[in-house]
């Protein structure tokens, strides 16, 4: 049996959930990795607005078990329609095997060539 459930939000409300923290944001990569509940690679882009309360998220990519093919368009083309202030990037690996862990931040404005 499945269930489901739709969350609204109030317009102007801002979001209970703030991602000012690196913990904070493995509690969510770990909320949408079990969603997923699959062996393929996925890629999400995570929207945050000024005060770092996420806005929301989206899946770009889909892959295999082994690797996501991912465009700088699908990850840019959601913030920018949303307006998000910055944006989180986060990636599976469902075969456990990653090279290096690390949590980075880029702070460049769009267009910058570190992009």
């Amino acid at each position: 049996m499945v269930a489901t459930w739709t969350v609204v939000r109030e317009p102007g409300q801002p979001s209970p959930r703030t991602l000012s923290s690196p913990l904070a944001v493995v509690e969510l990569a770990k909320d949408l990795v079990l969603a997923a509940d699959d062996d393929k690679e996925r890629f999400w882009v995570v929207l945050l607005n000024a005060q770092n309360h996420y806005l929301l998220h989206t899946e770009v990519s889909v892959g295999t078990q082994s690797a996501s093919l991912v465009h700088p368009r699908e990850v840019l083309g959601p913030a920018l329609r949303e307006g998000a202030a910055s944006i989180i990037l986060l990636h599976n690996h469902p075969s456990g095997v990653m090279r290096s862990v690390e949590l980075c931040r880029l702070d460049a404005p769009v267009g910058d060539p570190a992009l």
